[in-house]
């Protein structure tokens, strides 16, 4: 016979699909507003953050009370004292009966900006017990940009009763348990779950795909992430405590999926880095080497062809007619699309598909390369773009643009760009296998970072590509063009101390990427590199 546990996180596992895109892809985009999710202290800090989610004085606040339990009382009357102290205008408090719900509360719900769900009894709240019609118009209220919040038994129904935290499981009650931890159970048996442990007066806020903690003024009282142990990674936690860093929720449930994979990313034997058919082009950042564009412009058929330009990994308001569109007609193109939507929608919409599937010329531009993941990985657009090689075209990018046609992914932690390796984020658009390629190298002192890279994945070739510099690959070979240097590192051979654990190759050298050897070593990089 399954445990209540068992049986609560199968239940949760039920209720993933209407946070995932079609065909089990994740939103990127997280959850469409807000949730707080306090512990059993119910700190007061919480409450503000859910007051501003909501809207601020003209919020619509709604209290779901789900007992008359004297903890629910004090719980919602301490709302109501925080509501009248912010100066908040609207706030209506409905008693909800297990399982009973009559259209008008389903109503009220339907109109509110923010609700707070009340259950401080010991019994758990359940779907059943909210009932379906309003779990539904809950679910649609977070989804359209509101905010719900609860705590104990009613946070922790956020994230499998209720749906409202997708992929995870949270308990709000450990720190006054002293049995084993719920988190670590649940994990166990659904590896691919992200595990959420919020201790008393302590509150989760999630926003999109951002989170945060609060609560606790001596700043002692946290939030931890837990991941499942796996092959080749311990369990991991995270304190997100008051004065850290947040969390990013698509990241963390991408690695859990990861670390519940049955086959491990990167292979312990990845395919070799050959680009069988057409031309890649990677460039370091900070300027183009001179003569590349009239070089991709030719290598993608020149008036005869067709280029398509990404400006996706910038920030929003993505540019419509960015400048290397220009340069490119200037070069003797004449036939230069912009793709700047990147919701799943756009990507694969008909028209989008269609550039792609005439394409004999890819750009990919500078900025975050996790946007380019987030847009493209798991869809039918990334199988055109493979298609571009596959009929000899030609793809090229610069700074973000370079890593990201890497097999694995460099740098691409949507929190910063200082980690090399961010789990979640692992995985480029494969336009080059069996390696990982990292940017602005020289310049901005990065070798000890590809050296951590390539220690802990051995198995594949690091490639640092200084600015101002471009390698173009063609077959197993590698060509270095520019003002500086590509730098290899392989860790089939020795380290020896004191010495550099990688090759440098300058403008005009080249470098064989199967069998990891340097063919010519070119000209050496100019002074100031």
């Amino acid at each position: 016979m399954k445990s209540m546990l068992s049986i609560a996180v199968a239940f949760c596992l039920l209720v993933l699909p209407s946070s995932l895109l079609a065909g089990g892809r994740i939103d990127p985009a997280g959850i469409g507003g807000s949730i707080v999710i306090s512990g059993m202290g119910r700190p007061v800090e919480a409450h503000a953050p859910f007051f501003e989610l909501a809207g601020g004085k003209e919020a619509k606040v709604v209290i779901l009370r789900f007992d008359t339990h004297e903890s629910s009382q004090g719980e919602t009357a301490q709302l109501l004292e925080a509501w009248e102290a912010a100066g908040g205008r609207s706030i209506q408090v409905l008693q909800i009966r297990a399982g009973v719900e009559t259209a008008a509360d389903v109503s009220v719900v339907e109109k509110a900006s923010g609700v707070w769900l009340v259950a401080g009894g010991p019994e758990k709240l359940t779907a059943e017990r909210v009932g379906g019609r309003l779990k539904e118009a809950l679910g649609k209220l977070v989804a359209g940009g509101g905010v719900a919040g609860g705590s104990g038994a009613a946070g922790d129904a956020f994230a499998g009763e209720l749906g409202l935290l997708p992929s995870s499981f949270v308990d709000t009650q450990q720190s006054i348990r002293f049995s084993a931890s719920p988190v670590r159970q649940a994990l166990e048996e659904r590896p691919s779950l992200v595990g959420f442990e919020i201790e008393m007066d302590a509150a989760l806020i999630v926003s999109g795909r951002r989170m945060r903690a609060v609560g606790g003024g001596d700043g002692d009282s946290k939030v931890q992430i837990h991941l499942a142990a796996s092959e080749r990674r311990e369990a991991r936690v995270i304190e997100l405590g008051r004065f850290r860093d947040g969390a990013d929720l698509t990241a963390l449930r991408k690695a859990a999926i990861e670390r519940a994979a049955d086959e491990p990313f990167p292979a312990d034997e990845p395919p070799s880095p050959e680009v069988e058919n057409g031309t890649l082009i990677i460039i370091g950042g900070g300027g183009m080497p001179s003569g590349i564009i009239p070089k991709f412009v030719e290598l993608a058929g020149g008036e005869e062809g067709s280029i398509v330009v990404f400006p996706t990994a910038n920030p929003d308001p993505l540019p419509e007619k960015p400048g290397i569109e220009v340069a490119f007609r200037k070069a003797g193109a004449k036939e230069v699309t912009v793709l700047a939507g990147r919701s799943l929608d756009q990507v694969e919409s008909d028209d989008y598909l269609d550039v792609l599937r005439r394409a004999t010329g890819l750009w990919f531009g500078g900025g975050r390369q996790w946007r380019f993941a987030d847009a493209y990985l798991d869809t039918q657009a990334l199988e055109e773009m493979h298609g571009v090689l596959a009929r000899g075209g030609v793809i090229m990018g610069s700074s973000a643009g370079a890593s990201i046609q890497a097999d694995y992914l460099a740098r691409a932690n949507p929190l910063g760009n200082r980690d090399i390796m961010a789990e979640g984020y692992e995985r480029g658009l494969g336009f080059i296998k069996g390696v990982a390629i990292d940017q602005h190298f020289a310049q901005r002192r990065r070798f000890r970072d590809m050296t951590s890279l390539v220690d802990r994945y051995p198995q594949l070739l690091g490639i640092g590509i200084d600015e101002g510099t471009a390698l173009i690959v063609q077959g197993k070979i590698g060509t270095v063009e520019g003002r500086s240097e590509v730098h290899f590192y392989d860790r089939r051979k020795p380290v020896t101390g004191g010495q550099p654990d990688y090759e440098s190759v300058g403008d005009g050298g080249s470098y064989d990427l199967v069998d990891r050897k340097i063919l010519e070593t070119g000209e050496p990089a100019r002074p100031g590199k």
